[in-house]
């Protein structure tokens, strides 16, 4: 009997001093695509040599402050887009909804007469009742995402025409009375251009949001597994609903930022900038079936987009190739995600 405890006490004694086995470290492809935030300063590092060497005008302080004007409006709104692509959905209405702001803008400066401050709040509600809609509608009523953004683009986009008189713009001309609203979009503060700040700010916001309250983390899990969530007590319904209010509110600020940048309202602005929002998400790691974000990423992917157009704009490439440059953009981004899900089986 003694000697069978005396046999059995070193085997026990072997099995409490093996380590516990670690996880093989990822290799090649799969380490890569761990790490997307490397490979999109890779990219944007590499924009930056390419245009500094074939623009001379890239690299001038003039030129990177229109730069970081130009993406701040995509930025804004690329912001609250990654919620919106984090739960598994999209949000198309936001080039109209910003379109729809401007023109309310201008029509109450310029018709009605209203004050500065009264015209940005009226703009940037005209955003939210938007986004509010588009949350009713996908939330609610489970209208798919797609088909019922569709329908408010085609209403937003019907009602700016409306307000410009069968289409026609509402210039704002630069007045010396109006220098709260001019300088929302054309202001800077120490060198720094405002638009560019208030995107950072609202970057800054939901990072916080997502990375360090209990909300935002729900709101991943949400993204990640619905059913799960579901199960657990989680209202999809409602992060859903925040999702969608929260990109109309960015888009109606983005439509008082592009009035005051363009002095103008314009029925036709912001065409095609759902492209390059959605391309800066994806690009930025956000993963298209949701559960996966990142907003440091969605800033860098919003950068590289911005890079792109403008180097392309510095050597005189038309608006065609840029959006076909965006799309192909799009394409890699959305092949890299199938790449980091699938791993090393592809």
């Amino acid at each position: 009997m003694s000697d069978g405890i005396v046999a059995f006490e070193p085997v026990a004694a072997q099995q409490e001093s093996c380590p516990p086995m670690e996880e093989p470290r990822p290799r090649g492809w799969v380490a890569w695509t761990e790490t997307p935030i490397i490979g999109l300063l890779l990219i944007l590092i590499a924009l930056f040599l390419v245009f500094s060497l074939t623009a001379p005008t890239f690299l001038t302080f003039r030129n990177m402050a229109i730069l970081a004007g130009s993406i701040s409006m995509i930025g804004i709104v690329a912001a609250a887009m990654t919620l919106v692509i984090i739960g598994g959905n999209l949000d198309l209405s936001v080039a109209a909804t910003i379109a729809l702001t401007s023109m309310v803008v201008a029509n109450l400066l310029v018709g009605l007469q209203w004050g500065e401050l009264a015209s940005v709040g009226a703009g940037i509600l005209v955003g939210l009742i938007v986004g509010v809609l588009n949350g009713l509608l996908v939330a609610r009523l489970g209208i798919n995402s797609v088909i019922a953004t569709l329908a408010t683009y085609s209403i937003a986009r019907w009602g700016a025409y409306l307000l410009g008189t069968k289409g026609r713009s509402i210039p704002l001309g630069y007045a010396e009375e109006r220098p709260f609203f001019d300088s929302i979009g054309q202001g800077n503060l120490f060198g720094v251009p405002v638009p560019f700040l208030i995107m950072v700010v609202i970057l800054t916001a939901i990072w916080f949001f997502l990375a360090h309250t209990r909300f935002g983390r729900e709101f991943l899990a949400v993204g990640g597994n619905p059913l799960a969530a579901l199960l657990t007590g989680i209202s999809v319904r409602r992060y859903t609903f925040f999702a969608f209010t929260l990109t109309g509110l960015c888009s109606g600020i983005c439509g008082v930022i592009f009035a005051s940048r363009l002095a103008g309202g314009y029925p036709g602005g912001a065409m095609g900038w759902e492209l390059d929002i959605i391309t800066a998400v994806f690009l930025g790691g956000t993963s298209l079936t949701g559960g996966q974000g990142s907003i440091l990423g969605t800033f860098l992917g919003v950068v590289i987009i911005g890079t792109l157009r403008n180097g392309m704009a510095l050597l005189g490439i038309d608006i065609t190739a840029q959006n076909i440059a965006t799309g192909s953009v799009l394409l890699l981004a959305m092949l890299y995600d199938r790449l980091r899900r699938g791993g090393a089986e592809l």
